[in-house]
């Protein structure tokens, strides 16, 4: 009895400050994506985070997939480390300079975000909940690269995310990638990360 959970980058986004959606890339990318799972086998549930790219992700594949967007289940705890919610408040390259300082020192606090180590946590937390609700199944989650990435540093260590995506910690993942994890009574395993491969 397992857990099967696979984990999708949300697809491209508008960037810009605030709690945008997605780009006309991102919506051809999250429909393809959406494509992809149609044989993955049926998921019992969806969920996403509460930022807009995440939802709009969320949507176009459930929608490709023939399950109904009411269906979507929303957390907090899926969504990003930090987010750029207006340029007056942090410049674009404050933000970045934020981010990279949060990457390389994962107990760093930035002033509008969580710490990597409390980001992982927290998305830990809500992936425990759901096991202890929903040992056996198939379920998607719509979420963000950079908590995605704080997830696997967290539970599976720095070796085994450069092993599967030597470069994820430092660059991110692409749009729409995949993660797959099983949990079990036996523990957790990382299949794949940053894959972008038909699932």
């Amino acid at each position: 009895m397992a857990l099967d959970i696979l984990i999708v980058q949300h697809a491209d986004k508008i960037r810009l400050p605030g709690n945008h959606g997605l780009t006309e890339l991102g919506l051809s990318q999250a429909k393809a994506r959406g494509e992809s799972l149609r044989d993955a086998g049926s998921f019992e549930e969806i969920w996403c985070s509460n930022l807009l790219r995440s939802r709009e992700t969320a949507e176009l594949v459930a929608e490709t997939i023939g399950i109904d967007r009411e269906a979507i289940q929303e957390d907090a705890r899926i969504a990003e480390r930090i987010n750029w919610w207006s340029e007056d408040e942090l410049s674009l390259e404050m933000f970045r300079a934020e981010w990279e300082r949060s990457t390389v020192d994962r107990d760093y606090e930035p002033p509008y975000g969580d710490s990597s180590h409390v980001a992982g946590d927290r998305f830990a937390a809500f992936l425990t909940d759901l096991h202890a609700r929903k040992p056996d199944g198939h379920v998607l989650v719509v979420s963000h690269g950079g908590v995605t990435i704080d997830l696997c540093r967290t539970w599976f260590g720095d070796e085994r995310v450069r092993e599967l995506a030597p470069n994820a910690i430092e660059d991110g993942i692409p749009a729409c990638a995949i993660m797959h994890i099983n949990l079990d009574r036996n523990g957790k395993t990382l299949h794949r990360l940053g894959d972008t491969s038909p699932a």
